[in-house]
C-alpha cells in the first residue's frame, strides 16, 4: 500500500503567521497556504480537504499519515521543520480528508 503524507505547520512570513498545508504522494505534492487576512479558516480547510481527498482517490490505494511541523521547501524540494500547527486543526483536517475519501 502506498502512503499519502499530509504535512502541516506554521511560520511567520513578513510579520504574518502563515499556515502551510501540503499533501505528498510519491514525488508529487500539492501545497496551499492560509493566513487570516485572506479568508475564513473553516472555508479554507473545507476546500483543502476536498482537493486533497480527490487527489488521494485519483491514485491507487493509500494509507494516510499526518506530520505536524514539517513542510517541503519549494526551492530545495527538501523537508524542513517549521512550527507545529495546533493539534486540533491538524486533526480536523486529517479527519475531514479521511471522511471525504471514505465517502467517495
Amino acid at each position: 500500500m502506498n502512503r499519502a503524507l499530509i504535512m502541516v505547520g506554521k511560520e511567520i512570513i513578513e510579520g504574518t503567521v502563515t499556515e502551510s498545508y501540503q499533501l505528498l504522494i510519491g514525488c508529487d505534492y500539492l501545497s496551499s497556504q492560509y493566513n487570516e487576512s485572506e479568508q475564513n479558516r473553516s472555508q479554507f480547510l473545507e476546500e483543502v480537504s476536498e482537493i486533497f481527498a480527490n487527489r488521494i482517490i485519483d491514485g491507487e490505494s493509500y494509507s494516510v499519515g499526518l506530520f505536524n511541523g514539517l513542510k517541503i521547501d519549494k526551492k530545495t524540494n527538501r523537508h524542513v521543520k517549521i512550527q507545529r500547527l495546533e493539534d486540533s486543526l491538524a486533526n480536523y483536517l486529517s479527519n475531514q480528508i479521511c471522511v471525504r475519501v471514505s465517502d467517495l
